[in-house]
């Protein structure tokens, strides 16, 4: 049985051999890397964890660990039922040091974290200032 000799590939194979393999790189490295850089921080902020339909399912406390100009990572919590639904919801924040008083975050939760505490990662939807 004769072995089959390798076809050698021409140049404009291999650049679309490689343009095809870093699509799927770049695609793979877009879904596990952050859009934005997180700044580390310390906010208090009061929290309202809210259904679609606007009703109010617990309230209490939360500390925003990190922020980007997209969004947040949101530690320590205390609520005051200590829930959080089953069914999509939204957090409102507002926060109370200082230097950020009067500003309210509606956010959208993307990812729970487990690893070093509970924390819940949120996307933020609207922003407003009260002056």
């Amino acid at each position: 049985m004769a072995k089959k000799k390798k076809k050698k590939k021409t140049g404009a194979q291999t650049v679309f051999d490689y343009r095809r393999d870093s699509n799927r790189f770049f695609t793979h490295l877009a879904a596990h890397y952050r859009q934005r850089d997180r700044k580390q921080v310390a906010i208090r902020c009061e929290v309202d964890i809210v259904l679609r339909n606007g009703r109010l399912v617990d309230n209490g406390r939360a500390s925003i660990k990190n922020l980007s100009a997209g969004g947040a990572l949101l530690t320590n919590f205390s609520l005051e039922k200590k829930i959080l639904p089953a069914k999509p919801f939204r957090i409102k924040l507002r926060m109370l040091n200082k230097e950020f008083k009067g500003i309210t975050v509606a956010c959208l939760p993307v990812r729970i974290e487990v690893e070093d505490g509970f924390g819940i990662g949120v996307k933020f939807q609207d922003i407003s200032v009260e002056v």
